[in-house]
């Protein structure tokens, strides 16, 4: 066996091994649906909450009754799940996870990557979201949405989170893009040097 034929060996099994990788990441299904919380919010400043800059707990946090649908259209009514405390004000970011719940030995997360915070004085509720990912065992991680209104310490909250699926390239498309390559680069090596 030459060299060049070597060469070509080991950059096949290299691109075979690199296509096998990313048939198994496409494999997994994307997060889908969307799902939505309650719960009682407490601010750092409750006296006002205007001048509030975080949320020390987010406690009693339950799923909104008939508002889980998708890949989450199996999580019960009235289910708990648990919300890290955050700032808001400076923005701060990422909070890993934004909410975390487990059901039937499923980890159900949502990890935010922005942020807005809005504070509407008429109201009296901050509204606050942005983007991040859901996370579910047995799923692929998927960009979504979510948001927040909350208002005086001791009354609820209300959270939503939806999942917005994004194509991934299939995986026959990089294995024929590999041999492309690969055959491409062997036409190449038996060109005499100046043509």
């Amino acid at each position: 066996m030459n060299n060049d034929t070597r060469r070509l060996v080991c950059l096949l099994a290299v691109l075979l091994f690199v296509g096998g990788m990313a048939f198994q990441a496409v494999a997994l299904p994307q997060v889908t649906g969307s799902i939505s919380f309650n719960g009682t919010p407490v601010f750092d400043n409750s006296t006002d909450i205007g001048s509030a800059t975080s949320f020390t707990a987010l406690s009693n946090v339950v799923v909104v009754p008939n508002q889980q649908s998708g890949a989450y259209a199996t999580i019960p009514n009235s289910y708990s799940a648990a919300f890290t405390p955050f700032v808001f004000v400076p923005l701060t970011v990422p909070v890993s996870p934004l909410w975390t719940l487990t059901y039937n030995n499923t980890t159900y997360s949502f990890f935010a990557t922005t942020m807005t915070a809005v504070y509407d004085s008429d109201l009296q509720i901050w509204n606050i979201g942005g983007g991040g990912y859901a996370s579910i065992d047995g799923f692929a991680d998927t960009t979504g949405t979510w948001n927040l209104s909350a208002g005086q310490t001791g009354q609820s909250f209300y959270f939503g989170s939806a999942s917005t699926a994004i194509p991934e390239p299939s995986a026959a498309a990089l294995m024929l893009l590999s041999l492309s390559c690969a055959l491409g680069w062997r036409r190449r090596a038996r060109q005499p040097l100046g043509k």
